[in-house]
């Protein structure tokens, strides 16, 4: 909830959740994430028209980690740089909670 903190005005709160409302209209929000491992490489997989990934082999598990993402994120595996996605969205809460 907006301004429920103590010895915090709700006015500044709920204008800088506007602002980001509309820069991610307008701009978008991207996140980058790299799959940093030492001896077990990860491998993922990007399934269902960029709406979910499957992770093998992390930390060496026979377990597939299957990540459904929230609704308007979309993940791409980058071209440039080995072993990143990119999760892009409008609302910069989804995109965030999506790398978790």
């Amino acid at each position: 909830m907006l301004g429920l903190v103590p010895g915090k005005p709700p006015l500044p709160s709920g204008l800088s959740h506007v602002e980001n409302l509309i820069r991610g209209v307008t701009k978008g929000f991207r996140y980058k994430m790299r799959f940093v491992y030492a001896h077990f490489p990860i491998n993922a997989s990007i399934t269902n028209d960029n709406k979910y990934i499957e992770i093998r082999n992390f930390l060496g598990e026979k377990k597939v980690k299957k990540v459904d993402l929230l609704d308007g994120v979309s993940i791409v595996r980058s071209e440039k740089v080995k072993d990143e996605v990119v999760l892009d969205g409008d609302d910069t809460e989804l995109v965030s909670r999506s790398c978790c």
